[in-house]
C-alpha cells in the first residue's frame, strides 16, 4: 500500500515537483508460515511450527523524491 503527495517546485523549473511517500508491505500484517514438518514418524509430523524466516511482518517506509 502507497501514499503519495505532489508539491510543485515551479520556483525552480516549470514541469519539476517534490514527492513524499510512504510505503506499506505486508500491511494487514498476515503470518506467512513455513512449510509443513516432513517426518512422519514424529507426532509433530505434518504440521506447521514456525514462521518462514526470509518472511518480514510489516515494513514501513517512508521517502522524498524530487521529480525534474
Amino acid at each position: 500500500m502507497s501514499v503519495f503527495k505532489d508539491f510543485s517546485l515551479s520556483k525552480f523549473r516549470e514541469r519539476s515537483k517534490l514527492q513524499l511517500r510512504f510505503e506499506s508491505f505486508n500491511t494487514l500484517n498476515h503470518p506467512q508460515f513455513a512449510n509443513p514438518n516432513n517426518r512422519v514418524d514424529l507426532p509433530q509430523g505434518g504440521t506447521i511450527t514456525a514462521l518462514s524466516s526470509t518472511s518480514n511482518m510489516r515494513d514501513l517506509q517512508a521517502g522524498i523524491k524530487i521529480i525534474f
